[in-house]
């Protein structure tokens, strides 16, 4: 099974039916000598690591890819986890383990969003381009109805510029969702700060009109004229959560619509991005089936508890192993440790030994509804240990969607002890 790129390289051969095929954004360009620069460099890559490492490395490659200017990622067959090549002279290489398991979905390298460069921009209109952003987002923030003072904190959006793309995220402190938004800079006229943040229920307000226009401007000034009140609303323990505001707007084929850009600052989010020690491939619409069905199962089997349990959500254990993840819920129920269970498989862990982790199921699935795909989730190995004698992650887990390209952060529960 060959490589698949996360992004769409500008450049890639690969191994497809023991043939060598090409393929990539320059290949269908009229200008053929940006793809003659760019098949040179690819070549100078082969070169430098198939005579550095003539055994299994070069043996094993079935793809190569130029992904951005300067960075090449090579699909290895047999290799356990990415490795760094730096001593081929102007050029960032990474080798990627590559799947064989015949039915399992196809390994990507795990990315981090936060990363800039070699993203695919969406074929679509600037506004459905913003309207899946926010509707991707939305998900992670905090409902001011929940509790307006802590929705001041955490039920906006904040916008970041990082070169000529656009980070959108959100996080409610158990989850965090981030999306970039590639070469979108154009279509914000003003963002003055590093980071400006909007409350996410004035631009929930707006999808319905985003989802059928086609073009947007923005406008997110956040110091300029006098500031007005914002009200996240009367929820709160003490009374209304106000917050200074100035005055924004998106300007939606041509009509324009105020939104406020909230003077505070948003979370301090980059440190609990995983350096991820491990990886592994999973089809989102599989692993959602067969969490919905496992959550049924123990909806069904609670309704027989005489005191049914007050928890809107179950939590569940899996275990990504060599070839499959494995799911487990057991119902709250005095002698009766019945526990639903399922199995399905993935890529293959890139490691040699499992990721356990608890989690709740509801942001589970939460997120498993807006990924499409091949989904790569990665953590780091940093656990503590439970009853039944094992370890379990407790860090951050990531599930990312490389055609998004979105990033999903979910931290993990504990453990029973």
């Amino acid at each position: 099974m060959e490589y698949v790129n996360p992004a769409r390289p500008l450049l890639i051969y690969r191994v497809i039916g023991g043939d060598w095929v090409w393929g990539g954004a320059l290949a269908a360009n009229a200008n053929r000598t940006k793809a003659d620069e760019a098949a040179a460099w690819v070549k100078f890559a082969w070169d430098g690591v198939t005579q550095a490492e003539p055994g299994e490395i070069a043996g094993n490659i079935r793809s190569i890819a130029l992904v951005a200017e300067g960075e090449i990622e090579m699909g290895v067959e047999g290799l356990r986890r990415p490795r760094q090549i730096n001593y081929v002279p102007g050029l960032k290489i990474r080798l990627i383990p590559v799947a064989t398991a015949h039915a399992a979905p196809a390994l990507e390298a795990y990315r981090s969003v936060v990363e800039r460069g070699g993203w695919a921009p969406p074929d679509d209109t600037p506004a459905r381009t913003l309207y899946r952003a926010l509707e991707r987002v939305s998900h992670s923030a905090v409902h001011s109805k929940e509790d307006a003072n802590r929705a001041m904190r955490l039920s906006n959006v904040a916008f970041e510029r990082d070169g000529s793309d656009i980070l959108v995220l959100t996080t409610d402190g158990h989850r965090l969702t981030l999306h970039r938004l590639v070469g979108f800079a154009k279509y914000v006229s003003r963002l003055p700060k590093a980071d400006t943040i909007v409350p996410i229920a004035e631009l929930k307000a707006l999808l319905p009109k985003l989802k059928t226009a086609r073009n947007v401007q923005i406008d997110l000034s956040s110091h300029e004229g006098e500031p007005q009140v914002y009200n996240y609303g009367f929820q709160g323990s003490y009374g209304p959560a106000l917050a200074d505001a100035f005055s924004g707007a998106i300007v939606i084929d041509g009509e324009s619509f105020h939104i406020p850009v909230v003077k505070h600052e948003f979370l301090e989010w980059r440190h609990v991005f995983p350096k991820p020690e491990w990886n592994v491939t999973v089809d989102s619409g599989e692993l959602l089936a067969a969490i919905s069905d496992l959550y049924a199962r123990w909806s069904e089997t609670m309704k027989n508890r005489p005191k049914r349990s007050g928890k809107k959500e179950p939590s569940g254990r899996l275990q990504f192993d060599r070839k499959s993840v494995h799911i487990e819920i057991t119902p709250d129920i005095p002698d009766k440790p019945d526990t639903c269970s399922a199995t399905l498989l993935s890529s293959g862990i890139s490691q040699n030994r499992p990721a356990r982790f608890y989690m709740n199921f509801r942001y589970l699935r939460d997120a498993l509804r807006l990924l499409h795909g091949p989904v790569v989730i990665a953590g780091e190995n940093g656990g503590t240990n439970s009853i039944d004698g094992n370890s379990y992650l407790v860090k951050p887990v990531s599930l990312l969607d490389p055609s998004g390209p979105t990033e999903i952060l979910i931290m993990p529960m504990h453990p029973p002890r």
